[in-house]
């Protein structure tokens, strides 16, 4: 995936050309509904830091999945 990006840098395409009309589709979603940054903020509120092999990681990833 690296060398796809290096090389379609160096053959002169432009990535953010490729996926601006994608980009603005993903922004305009996120702008338009809340749901997402509610969530994240449960997840950041309720389990606090999640490093690895933490018991908040634990139950994060028990929330997300369940």
């Amino acid at each position: 995936m690296v060398l796809s990006l290096i090389s379609h840098h160096i053959l002169g395409g432009s990535i953010a050309a490729d996926y601006s009309a994608q980009a603005n589709k993903l922004i305009g979603a996120a702008l338009a509904d809340s749901g997402a940054y509610k969530q994240l903020g449960y997840l950041c509120n309720t389990f606090g830091p999640r490093l690895s092999g933490s018991k908040n990681l634990e139950y994060a990833l028990d929330w997300i999945i369940g």
